[in-house]
């Protein structure tokens, strides 16, 4: 539920004009969420994940 609630205020808040959403990621979980509702919408807009510096869920810690 959080991930449509934030992906449908992100869109609102663009107008829906989204050509791109950028995020930081833990497990994934909340950008894959957005990422679909977003590609719902627009499947031309690019989804990108920002890997923080030694996060232990991407480095399977």
């Amino acid at each position: 539920m959080h991930d449509d609630r934030e992906a449908m205020k992100s869109w609102g808040d663009m107008n829906g004009e989204i050509d791109i959403f950028v995020a930081g990621v833990g497990s994934g979980g909340s950008l894959q969420g957005i990422g679909k509702l977003l590609k719902e919408k627009n499947p031309d807009v690019k989804i990108v994940a920002v890997e923080p510096k030694n996060s232990a869920a991407l480095l399977g810690e």
